[in-house]
C-alpha cells in the first residue's frame, strides 16, 4: 500500500463518495479521511451526512462537504456543480445501488426497474465520464465502481438489479483500459452480502445466505488497497474470491439456474424450474 502522502498526491485532494450516508459508503468516507483526503459526501438524506461530516472533521482534520443529491435525477451533473465548484476531485467512489424490490420482473412496477437503471447505470456513467475526463487531463486519479456478485449472471426475482450491476461491471472494466492510458486507476469492486443497515432493512431472510455477511470496513480496506494494483476487478472478501473462482467455469445455463435457486431460497420464494429446450421438428 502507498503511504498516505503518496495516496493524497495520486488521488487527492478531494474524494467524492456517492451513497455515503451509512454502511459501506460511510466506511469509505472514514477510510479515505484517515488517508488524508478531503471529502464530498453525497446521499439523498442530509441528516446522516451532516453527522458523519462532523465526525470526520473532528477525528481526522480534513475538509468535508455534504450534498443532498438524488443520484437518479435527470439533472444529476447540474445538481452536483455547485458542490464541486472550486475543488479538484481526484477520486470517485460510486457506492450506491442496493435493491429493496424482490419478485418476478413482470409482477413488479416497471418504475422500480427504471429506478435501478438510473441509479446503477445512468448515475455511474455520467459521473465517470465527467470526473474521468478531468482526471485524464491531469494524468492522475482513481475511480472505484461497486458491483455485486450478482453481476456474474442473470438471476430470477432480481433480474433488473443483476442486469444493472452487470452494466457497472462491464463499464468499469472498459474504463480500466481506456483511462489507464492516461494514468487514471479504475477498479470494479465486486461485493457480496455486507452487514449494512440497507441490507438488514430490505433483506430479512439473512438466514438463507450461503456466506457470512462481510464487515463494511474490511470491504472498503480491501477495495482501496486493490486500486492501482493492475487488476480491473477484485471480488472483495475471501468468500467472494472462492465463489467467483467456482462460478466462472460453470456452464452458463447452470450458473443462471444456480444463482436463481439461491435467490429464491434466500427470500422464501419458489425455486424456478429450468426452462425446457425447444422441440425441433
Amino acid at each position: 500500500m502507498s503511504t498516505d502522502g503518496e495516496f493524497v498526491t495520486r488521488y487527492g485532494p478531494w474524494a467524492l463518495v456517492a451513497g455515503a450516508s451509512e454502511g459501506t459508503g460511510a466506511a469509505y468516507a472514514r477510510h479515505l479521511a484517515e488517508r488524508g483526503l478531503n471529502l464530498l459526501l453525497l446521499a439523498r438524506r442530509e441528516e446522516p451526512l451532516t453527522g458523519l461530516a462532523a465526525e470526520l472533521v473532528e477525528t481526522f482534520g480534513v475538509e468535508v462537504r455534504t450534498a443532498s443529491v438524488d443520484l437518479t435525477s435527470g439533472s444529476l451533473l447540474d445538481d452536483l456543480e455547485p458542490h464541486t465548484d472550486g475543488i479538484e476531485i481526484g477520486l470517485l467512489v460510486y457506492n450506491a445501488g442496493a435493491s429493496p424490490n424482490i419478485g418476478k420482473f413482470i409482477d413488479r412496477p416497471i418504475d422500480e426497474a427504471m429506478y435501478l437503471v438510473d441509479l446503477n447505470c445512468r448515475g455511474p456513467l455520467l459521473m465517470a465520464h465527467h470526473f474521468g475526463a478531468a482526471m485524464a487531463g491531469r494524468s492522475r486519479g482513481g475511480i472505484i465502481l461497486t458491483t455485486s456478485t450478482g453481476s456474474m449472471a442473470g438471476c430470477a426475482y432480481v433480474g433488473a438489479y443483476t442486469a444493472s450491476k452487470s452494466f457497472v461491471h462491464m463499464l468499469g472494466e472498459a474504463l480500466w483500459v481506456e483511462l489507464g492510458q492516461h494514468d487514471v486507476d479504475v477498479l470494479v469492486a465486486m461485493v457480496g452480502p455486507t452487514d449494512t443497515p440497507a441490507l438488514r432493512a430490505t433483506e430479512p431472510h439473512l438466514d438463507g445466505l450461503p456466506v457470512a455477511l462481510m464487515d463494511p470496513n474490511e470491504v472498503v480496506a480491501e477495495a482501496v488497497a486493490a486500486l492501482g494494483s493492475g487488476l480491473p476487478l477484485v471480488p472483495v472478501g475471501p468468500a467472494n474470491h472462492a465463489a467467483v473462482r467456482q462460478a466462472w467455469p460453470v456452464p452458463r445455463a447452470d450458473l443462471v439456474m444456480g444463482m436463481s435457486a439461491g435467490c429464491a431460497q434466500m427470500y422464501g420464494l419458489p425455486v424456478p424450474a429450468r426452462p425446457r429446450a425447444a422441440q425441433s421438428d
